[in-house]
């Protein structure tokens, strides 16, 4: 996968872009993605609705107000524009294949401007700009309601009209469709997870749990509702009954803080408390209310954190003795410390 890509999945992630605006009908993308391991979502005007969107944008729109770079602001555009964003995971690497679809309302300027920033080629397919890197990557918008990126044979699939050659499986994508209307965001992995999902488990303490997940899962489904009390809900479905007695066991010991790092000892002790954690058949159920208040403060300190002007002021108490340097003051609040030559080798 490109830098490219990378940087377009990250812009997505940070604004909570992963998609699905719940309705009664089909979305005009679901038709667009085409076999994959993993397909998640994010209803984006649930999330600006929220206290907790609310605190991620503002934090976004701050960061925005202070650069004069075009392609932030052209992003900035963008992110106000979504409410919704498809990310499906086709292939693990090398190189990972990753489908990106943004739904909402944009401006060709603004993918324009980023384009150009991050130096990519373009072409017309048809009467639509395809911005290209190699043969990894393209991007396109189509009929300002629609951002596509992924590889390009996918994308020129999408910028024609056509579906990809490889559809979404007719079972995942009825699933899709159930976990989408029923949470806000929402992930389905199917059993090719493990490669791609394990580096969240990181630490010895969750080695065991790495292993389970590894040789037992065959899909892991859930999602999370957005409110005053952040309700998750997942199912993790084994191979048979003792591997998901095995599997709760293992997440049971695992912990929490090498799992999420940052959060503070109050936070895991409320979402152990929370925690709802059985197994029922092949199945196992996990529930967690995560306070949405302890969330806020999290991102809201680290905001201010970043704001912080750092003191890079250097203090030279004295001349080492015997080591060559020389210090004296110069014009204002300078210092002039001039350093000998380097040992011989």
């Amino acid at each position: 996968m490109t830098s490219r890509l990378v940087r377009l999945i990250a812009y997505s992630l940070c604004a909570g872009l992963l998609a699905g605006a719940a309705n009664a009908a089909d979305p005009e993308w679901l038709g667009l993605i085409p076999a994959s391991i993993s397909v998640g979502g994010l209803n984006v005007e649930r999330l600006r609705a929220s206290q907790l969107g609310q605190t991620i944008f503002s934090a976004l729109e701050n960061g925005a107000k202070k650069s004069e770079d075009a392609s932030t602001h052209a992003t900035m555009e963008i992110l106000r524009g979504t409410r919704e964003v498809i990310l499906a995971v086709r292939v693990v690497g090398p190189p990972t294949r990753v489908l990106v679809l943004l739904s909402g309302s944009f401006k060709f300027a603004d993918l324009q401007t980023i384009a150009r920033t991050i130096r990519l080629s373009s072409a017309a397919v048809g009467n639509v700009t395809v911005f290209t890197e190699g043969a990894d990557f393209s991007v396109a918008l189509v009929d300002g309601s629609l951002i596509v990126a992924g590889d390009p044979q996918t994308v020129r699939d999408a910028v024609e009209g056509r579906g990809p050659a490889e559809r979404l499986d007719p079972a995942m994508a009825a699933k899709v469709r159930t976990l989408r209307s029923s949470y806000d965001y929402w992930q389905l992995f199917n059993a090719s997870l493990s490669p791609l999902t394990l580096w969240a488990l990181g630490g010895p303490s969750s080695e065991l749990l790495r292993s389970h997940l590894a040789k037992s899962v065959r899909e892991i489904r859930g999602g999370i509702t957005f409110g005053p009390r952040l309700l998750v809900a997942f199912e993790v479905v084994a191979g048979n009954g003792q591997d998901a007695i095995a599997i709760e066991k293992a997440i049971r010991m695992a912990r929490l803080e090498n799992a999420i790092p940052g959060l503070s000892a109050e936070l895991i002790a409320s979402l152990v408390q929370s925690l709802d954690l059985r197994a029922e058949g092949d199945t196992v159920k996990i529930g967690l209310e995560i306070p949405e208040a302890e969330l806020v403060k999290l991102i809201s300190s680290g905001a201010e954190a970043r704001q912080t002007p750092t003191n890079t002021d250097v203090v030279i108490q004295s001349e080492p003795e015997n080591s060559g340097a020389q210090v004296s003051p110069s014009s204002g609040d300078t210092t002039v410390v001039t350093l000998p030559a380097p040992w011989p080798r």
